[in-house]
């Protein structure tokens, strides 16, 4: 036992283990993060210049997602322009963020040691890695879980005002991030309730004030969505599938083993040794608050995952705990074997990082089955091919039924700009924000109104007989590799007349 209390000793006052070396190993990250996502393969995903052009309307809510995530795109666009950096610049940094403030809790619960290892684990982990490269709901999902933990653990320690009003405050805006927010204050109210020490404070005013607060912020989004008919609720029920099959124990066990993904191996590994081992399970303290902010999500998203199915990141706040967990079990552990770690973890995600690169340095050709970037290629090449016609008809609306058309040409081709018309006949099924506010029938016989079409394949004749005029095509290609081109078919339209059978 002196043995392994020197060594903690040592390790946690020098090196990566000490607050100054595991911020400035940090602060490293991130900037390599930030460069990585400057690399000519890595352009947007379609949803990151859907959001995008959410940031040129800031509103209280979306189609399908409450507004923090385009705020963050306003607000960064607007430092550093209109482009691919800007758009995904605040993923890093809010990952990064969230690094800081789970060091922050595990040294309020623990030591500054359990509080780095925390901290690295969670900055090493796969799908911080992977998302740091794409603005999702997520980055400021997990931000406001892991500050909302934080100050919920002061609040609960001080039972001050303040604490518990800026409590309120960062539930409210995680609330505005993503819906699964919900899940963390009734994980945290349940805990409250079994803990001998707070049950008392459910019987007073502060905490309960933190909930109108948060209430009050999220009301916000509600309000929006009364005045959209709640087309969010409609959209949830539709990506839930629980219309289907219900019972569903492959998706189960499906989704149980991707979070081995979420994680990463060598953590993974670690936190189920943590689990499956008595001693190390009974020498976590303070484990009331982790199951508090781990279990309710990870059984509401399992429940799903039976139920129908459930995605990779559904679960990702439960990565929090997971952190917390596995750095408090390395903090007893050699360096060597943390460190060993790290570097597994992190050479895996900086492989995926500039794997392009690395087929090409290989001699190795690109092509849809060896890399992971192809979904993204090309578009920006693509869309510039179409700026003179819409150059040309600037008064023009770009119209499509394609969602990813409409956000990957409107971005390319005219960033800072949206003007389109989605296609979509079916009044009952609202598709998407550009459905939602722009739909094509809004400019039904609007004379000499003109129209951009665009589409992947050949618009039909009964598809174009929707419009007064529309001119031959206009065919471009742009390809990817040899497995892959992208196509874009131009077609130059005056008049919509109206959907057929509308």
């Amino acid at each position: 036992m002196a043995t392994l209390n020197k060594t903690t000793s040592l390790s946690s006052s020098n090196g990566i283990f000490s607050w100054q070396g595991a911020t400035l190993f940090i602060v490293a990250l991130t900037l390599y993060r930030i460069l990585s996502i400057t690399q000519g393969h890595v352009s947007l995903f379609y949803d990151e210049a859907y959001y995008y052009h959410w940031s040129l309307n800031p509103d209280w809510g979306y189609y399908s997602k409450p507004p923090m995530v385009a705020w963050i795109i306003a607000f960064t666009t607007t430092l550093f322009g209109d482009n691919d950096f800007a758009v995904k610049l605040g993923a890093p940094l809010l990952y990064s963020l969230t690094a800081g403030v789970i060091y922050q809790i595990a040294k309020r619960l623990w030591n500054p040691k359990a509080a780095a290892c925390s901290a690295l684990v969670f900055c090493s982990a796969p799908l911080v890695g992977f998302n740091s490269l794409f603005i999702t709901t997520d980055a400021p999902l997990l931000f406001f879980w892991a500050l909302s933990t934080w100050l919920f653990i002061i609040a609960t320690e001080t039972n001050s005002w303040k604490d518990w009003v800026l409590l309120g405050f960062s539930v409210g805006c995680g609330m505005m991030s993503k819906y699964t927010m919900a899940l963390l204050p009734l994980g945290l109210f349940i805990y409250m309730g079994f803990a001998e020490k707070h049950r008392s404070q459910l019987a007073t005013l502060k905490p309960w004030t933190a909930a109108i607060i948060a209430g009050l912020i999220f009301s916000l989004n509600i309000y929006w969505n009364y005045q959209h008919d709640f087309v969010t609720l409609s959209h949830t029920s539709e990506i839930s599938q629980l219309d289907k099959k219900l019972f569903n124990p492959d998706k189960l066990a499906e989704f149980l083993l991707s979070q081995i993904l979420v994680l990463g191996p060598i953590w993974s590994y670690f936190l189920i040794r943590q689990w499956l081992r008595r001693e190390a399970r009974s020498a976590i303290s303070q484990s009331g608050v982790l199951l508090a902010i781990f279990l309710p999500l990870i059984i509401v998203i399992c429940t799903q995952a039976l139920l129908s199915r459930a995605f990779i990141n559904w679960a990702a706040p439960c990565l929090i705990a997971a952190s917390l967990w596995v750095g408090f079990y390395l903090s007893s552990q050699t360096p060597k074997k943390i460190l060993l770690g790290l570097v597994i973890q992190l050479s895996m995600i900086s492989l995926f990082y500039h794997w392009p690169i690395i087929l090409e340095s290989a001699g190795i050709e690109r092509t849809r089955k060896v890399d992971p970037f192809q979904r993204t290629q090309s578009w920006p090449e693509l869309a510039k091919q179409l700026q003179p016609a819409l150059e040309a008809n600037p008064e023009a609306l770009i119209t499509s039924p394609s969602r990813k058309l409409l956000a990957y040409m409107s971005f390319y081709a005219e960033p800072g700009k949206l003007r389109v018309a989605r296609w979509n006949p079916n009044k009952e099924s609202i598709r998407d924000y550009y459905d939602l506010f722009f739909n094509l029938r809004e400019y039904k016989n609007t004379a000499d109104k003109k129209f951009i079409l665009i589409s992947e394949t050949p618009a039909g004749d009964k598809f174009l007989a929707q419009f007064e005029q529309c001119n031959s095509p206009q065919h471009y290609t742009e390809t990817v590799f040899s497995d892959l081109t992208r196509h874009i078919y131009l077609y130059e339209c005056t008049e919509f007349k109206g959907y057929i059978n509308e």
